[in-house]
């Protein structure tokens, strides 16, 4: 097992339940579940979403099954409490879920990717996770993959690359992909993290 994921492993057994006095958010790593304490149902969340993003959805032609969206301060936490578990920086995590989805957790694309995360069933699946909407089940599931991503290629950059068109495409041309989608996917993630 190597050293990343043993130091993951780690960390979730020892903080298995991390909560805030606000909002209390318990995350239990090993079963990929949160449990929030206010219990109001959907809310409306405000972000100011960038041009050069929504422009990036109009090309992907990303759908959503309804327009309900996550809290900003739910969302906070919960990128919160999911990045220390897998060691990613939540800004990332808040860049990612920016670019894939404009925060709604049921935003679908053409190829079937979900959630605020959009990940393709099998993914979601093979990461844990059996409902892709939920957005606590998609973030947990999102932030795994990421980290698998990150370790496995060292650097962001190949590690957004794969997490947009695979590792195997990172893998065969060693290095970003030639394809439109994923060198805009990168560039725009970088320049949201970097705002942040």
């Amino acid at each position: 097992m190597n050293r990343f994921f043993l130091l993951t492993f780690l960390f979730c057994l020892v903080f298995l339940g991390i909560s805030y006095s606000q909002d209390i958010l318990v995350i239990d790593c090993s079963s990929n579940k949160i449990q929030d304490s206010r219990q109001d149902g959907t809310e409306i969340m405000i972000f100011d979403i960038p041009e050069s993003v929504i422009n990036f959805h109009k090309k992907r032609k990303l759908s959503y099954r309804s327009n309900s969206k996550i809290t900003s301060k739910k969302l906070n936490n919960l990128v919160n409490s999911v990045g220390r578990c897998y060691g990613i920086d939540p800004k990332l995590l808040l860049a990612v879920i920016e670019v894939e989805s404009g925060f709604n957790p049921n935003a679908v694309s053409p190829v079937g990717a979900m959630g605020l995360m959009q990940l393709m069933p099998y993914t979601g699946s093979a990461m844990g996770a059996t409902n892709l909407f939920d957005p606590e089940e998609n973030v947990i599931a999102g932030a795994k993959y990421l980290a698998i991503q990150l370790n496995r290629f060292g650097s962001l950059e190949l590690a957004l690359a794969a997490y947009n068109a695979g590792p195997g495409a990172v893998e065969k041309y060693n290095g970003i992909p030639p394809y439109d989608e994923t060198i805009e996917y990168v560039n725009l993630v970088l320049e949201i993290y970097e705002s942040l």
